[in-house]
């Protein structure tokens, strides 16, 4: 099969290519060799244009299937987009709740800590996705020092 997670296998978009040499598939109906992974073989069979050429020879109903993949994919990403915005929220606003209940104040304080500490652990993990993907060509020596700078946070 095609990837390494027990999900990659259940989708049905494999079963119209065959994985080749790494990270290309080959087009069970054309045999064209297809590099990137199994979206870019569902957008040749689906007759997107853009990031690899179509097929046109393909079934109206292999179209139509894949077409159907292709977006429960898309909707899948903007739900999980929005399920880590609404926890980010969540846990944004637990933070700035203000507890009135003065018989737990320990408690109450520890927890405060505890959740202004996962929110910090957060926004950095973040931030360093977000450093990571603006410097695509960074040297070995910038990798070699982002442990050292990770540590001293």
């Amino acid at each position: 099969m095609f990837g390494h997670s027990s999900r990659s296998t259940e989708d049905m978009g494999r079963h119209f290519g065959t994985a080749i040499d790494g990270n290309k598939k080959q087009c069970k109906f054309c045999s064209k060799i297809i590099k990137g992974r199994i979206t870019r073989l569902k957008q040749h069979l689906a007759h997107k244009t853009g990031d690899v050429a179509p097929y046109l020879e393909v079934s109206v109903e292999v179209k139509r299937d894949i077409n159907k993949l292709l977006q429960e994919f898309k909707e899948k990403k903007k739900d999980k987009v929005r399920g880590t915005r609404d926890l980010e929220q969540e846990i944004i606003r637990s933070i700035n709740r203000i507890d009135v209940d003065e018989d737990d104040d320990e408690d109450d304080d520890q927890l405060a800590f505890a959740r202004y500490q996962s929110l910090q652990q957060h926004q950095l993990h973040h931030d360093e996705q977000v450093f990571r993907a603006s410097r695509v060509g960074f040297t070995m020596e910038e990798e070699a020092i982002k442990p050292q700078c990770v540590n001293l946070l």
